[in-house]
């Protein structure tokens, strides 16, 4: 598909270009929703754990140096994890998915 996007005079992308430029944006937004394993229902997380998923704890001890990622098989074990401030992931098929942030 080829997007016209030729400068009008006030500076701006004709209307028509802007709004096709906006459409295939959130069409790649929802294909990307789509592939993402991990749901969110008013603050409560989902996801199906599949064979070969892996979970990382990373995050910043109390005295501000960070510490290395922690890679676990078990969510219980990452989820039993007590963090100052960090994150815990869901990889899956090499990507990092974000299941929970904690900021103190």
């Amino acid at each position: 598909m080829v997007i016209n996007t030729e400068k009008c005079w006030a500076g701006s992308t004709p209307a028509v270009a802007r709004n096709l430029l906006q459409d295939s944006g959130s069409q790649k937004e929802m294909r990307m929703e789509m592939t993402k394993p991990i749901k969110r229902n008013n603050g409560e997380v989902e996801w199906e754990q599949k064979p070969g998923d892996l979970y990382v704890v990373t995050g910043v001890l109390a005295n501000g140096q960070r510490f290395k990622p922690i890679t676990t098989s078990s969510w219980r074990h990452a989820n039993g994890i007590n963090l100052f401030r960090g994150t815990k992931w869901l990889l899956r098929n090499g990507k990092r998915y974000r299941i929970l942030s904690v900021y103190n």
